[in-house]
């Protein structure tokens, strides 16, 4: 979960991904195609809301905020996935 939250956390502030990392990590994917596998697991994990939620409810003090980031990941994702990549 934390890693959902960190991934919309650097979409928002426009980070690209380092190309030296993911080459040495083995990853030879575009971004484009990376994004629409993230976007896929979402949509096709019944259950991504509620386990996205039950494991950022204990980082934060606003159970408010992780319901809200859990119900509305896939179009906050989406969002800025067009907003800040043009993707």
């Amino acid at each position: 979960g934390r890693d959902f939250y960190d991934l919309i956390w650097y979409m928002e502030q426009g980070i690209i991904p380092d190309p030296i990392m993911l080459e040495k990590k083995e990853i030879k994917k575009p971004l484009k195609e990376i994004f629409d596998e993230i976007e896929s697991f979402v949509v096709n994990n019944k259950n991504f809301a509620k386990g996205l939620a039950s494991d950022l409810r204990p980082l934060f003090v606003s159970g408010g905020f992780v319901d809200v980031l859990s119900k509305n990941f896939l179009e906050i994702f989406q969002r800025a996935r067009k907003d800040k990549y043009n993707l």
